[in-house]
C-alpha cells in the first residue's frame, strides 16, 4: 500500500493525490525498479512496508517524501530506511542502485 486517505476527504485533495501517484508511477518506470529477484535472494526478507521503502528509496526519495507518500510518521520512516539499509548491506542510501533491475 503507498498511499493512505483519512476519510471523509475532499475532491480538491483526491485528485491531487491521484495526479501524485500517476506522477510516481510515470517517474518508476523512468528510474528503474527494484530486482525482485535479488530482493528474494536475500538472507533476511524485506517485509511488505519495508520493500515499499525500499522502493522509494530507490527512486532517491528523501525520507520526508517517504513519509508523506506511505502516510507514516519520520521517526518510523528513519526505523524503516535503517532496517532496508541492514537488511541489504547498505552503508549509504545511495547503494540501493545496486538493487535495480537493468
Amino acid at each position: 500500500m503507498l498511499d493512505y486517505l483519512k476519510k471523509p476527504v475532499g475532491m480538491r485533495v483526491l485528485l491531487m493525490r491521484v495526479q501524485h501517484y500517476l506522477n510516481l508511477t510515470a517517474a518508476r518506470k523512468e528510474a528503474g525498479t527494484l530486482d525482485q529477484n535479488m530482493l528474494d535472494s536475500l538472507p533476511e526478507a524485506l517485509t511488505g512496508r519495508e520493500r515499499d521503502v525500499a522502493d522509494l528509496m530507490a527512486q532517491f526519495g528523501s525520507d520526508r517524501e517517504i513519509s508523506d507518500m506511505l502516510n507514516i510518521s519520520m521517526p518510523y520512516t528513519k526505523k524503516l530506511v535503517g532496517i532496508v539499509k541492514d537488511k541489504l548491506g547498505l552503508e549509504k542510501r545511495g547503494e540501493i542502485r545496486r538493487f535495480l533491475r537493468e
